[in-house]
């Protein structure tokens, strides 16, 4: 415990030496887990903070995102309320045209251990609208909590329907063959925030399978 770590974010020129270094943090921990650059070069970091560096339970886990000029100077900061609940990382976003994020993450669940408690998640996106307030959010559930379950990319289609979510998904088999109940997953999200559908796929000895 109190293994504090904070988001070091480094800006190098096109020989690759430095320009500059910056630290951005607090007494709880802080693991950044995707970024993106602005039109007018900003940059977008999304990650977690967490109370894991001083509690084995009770926790708090925060979707922490925030922009910093070309400076590295910051210009605004959006950690999910505590009061929401457990939120995982912002583990890829999308910047789109009016200034809003799309943010893949996940919604939280505590388990209770003998010794240290552990964190589940729910798939889980939502919509930061310009002043970074939540326009929708979408949540997928698996049948059983599990660690596999979580977000990992966002992608924006070209032809403006939507985007299309991935992650992994936990559904153990209920009869035999009893194949690896952990699965790859994907979801198309409309821009409106409504799931339009969801998929599967898992590998067998025989190749890949959807579902």
């Amino acid at each position: 415990l109190n293994n504090e770590l904070d988001i070091y974010l480094i800006k190098i020129d096109s020989a690759r030496q430095q320009i500059w270094g910056k630290i951005f943090g607090t007494s709880k921990r802080e693991r950044p887990e995707s970024i993106l650059t602005t039109h007018d070069g900003k940059i977008v970091i999304g990650g977690i903070r967490t109370n894991e560096n001083t509690n084995i339970q009770d926790y708090t886990f925060q979707c922490h995102i925030f922009q910093v000029d070309s400076a590295g100077d910051q210009e605004w900061a959006y950690p999910s309320p505590i009061s929401a609940g457990l939120r995982d990382a912002a583990n890829d976003m999308l910047l789109l045209d009016d200034g809003s994020i799309v943010v893949a993450s996940g919604i939280g669940h505590e388990q209770q251990r003998s010794s240290v408690n552990e964190v589940y998640f729910d798939r889980y996106v939502f919509k930061l609208n310009p002043q970074h307030q939540i326009e929708w959010e979408l949540v997928f559930k698996d049948p059983v909590l599990a660690a596999a379950s979580r977000t990992t990319n966002l992608v924006n289609l070209s032809d403006g329907s939507g985007y299309i979510l991935a992650g992994m998904s936990y559904n153990p088999p209920q009869q035999p063959p009893y194949n690896e109940p952990t699965k790859g997953w994907l979801a198309k999200i409309s821009t409106e925030g409504d799931s339009l559908w969801t998929i599967e796929a898992q590998r067998s000895d025989t190749g890949e399978h959807l579902l």
